[in-house]
């Protein structure tokens, strides 16, 4: 079964699927968020609670979930998918390529953060803010905003390329408290290629954040690249400077 309940003052359908999910229950799901289209005359959000991915009943379900993101994923502009299922952070990494309508992750404690980002009229676009007061070989930055690609070409890459020049090795502290949304396909092409460029040229990789997607990256990739990479909460970040500056 799919709960739902629509916040008409928000212009949100708040979805829980259960245990089982048949095609009837996709079915209902389209006709309500068809009525309530033509009566409010609004495209609705929506903030899906979930364990996982979805649990079909059979192959007709399946189908008729396709045919529900067909027909609406043209027009329907943000998804908010809320869980602490450790692949639902992929989903918006993977679902870009096929679905129009913004998806963002959020952690179940998360969830009134989730409900007002899909509620909120747009994203704030960000990028990065210098950190000033550290060891001139520590390049720190705090991501703001939804970060796109032009925040590592205009920002992120020209410094890099400054300390590098002064130092053969250099350390990163990347902050991403609550000040951070989420980063645009782009920016994590870029994110990648800037790890790939630079993978030998840091000593010392210290994250700052409270939110468990990046955790859970970082946790990953990690132990891939040769850096001494510490992931620290939000509020240990005056620890994570420390440890940043420190020499080996």
């Amino acid at each position: 079964m799919l709960a739902k309940h629509i916040d008409k003052q928000r212009n949100l359908f708040i979805i829980s699927p259960g245990e089982e999910i048949t095609s009837g229950d996709f079915k209902q799901l389209a006709q309500s968020v068809n009525t309530y289209i033509n009566e409010t005359d609004q495209i609705p959000n929506f903030v899906i609670h979930t364990l996982g991915l979805p649990n079909w009943k059979n192959l007709a379900a399946i189908r008729e979930h396709f045919f529900f993101i067909h027909d609406h994923q043209n027009i329907v502009k943000k998804i908010a998918i809320v869980g602490d299922g450790a692949m639902l952070s992929l989903v918006p990494v993977l679902a870009d390529h096929f679905v129009r309508a913004r998806l963002r992750h959020f952690a179940e404690s998360e969830s009134e953060q989730a409900e007002a980002w899909a509620a909120s009229a747009d994203d704030v676009t960000g990028g990065f803010e210098i950190i000033e007061g550290l060891a001139d070989n520590v390049v720190g930055i705090r991501a703001v905003g939804v970060l796109t690609a032009r925040a590592y070409e205009d920002t992120l890459v020209p410094l890099v390329e400054q300390k590098l020049a002064r130092h053969g090795k250099i350390n990163l502290l990347f902050v991403a408290d609550d000040r951070f949304d989420t980063m645009t396909p782009g920016a994590m092409w870029d994110d990648a290629r800037f790890g790939i460029m630079n993978i030998t040229r840091f000593g010392r990789i210290a994250v700052v954040t409270d939110k468990d997607w990046l955790r859970h990256a970082v946790q990953l990739f990690g132990p891939l690249v040769p850096a001494v990479v510490q992931v620290f909460a939000a509020s240990q970040e005056e620890t994570a400077r420390q440890w940043v500056a420190a020499t080996d």
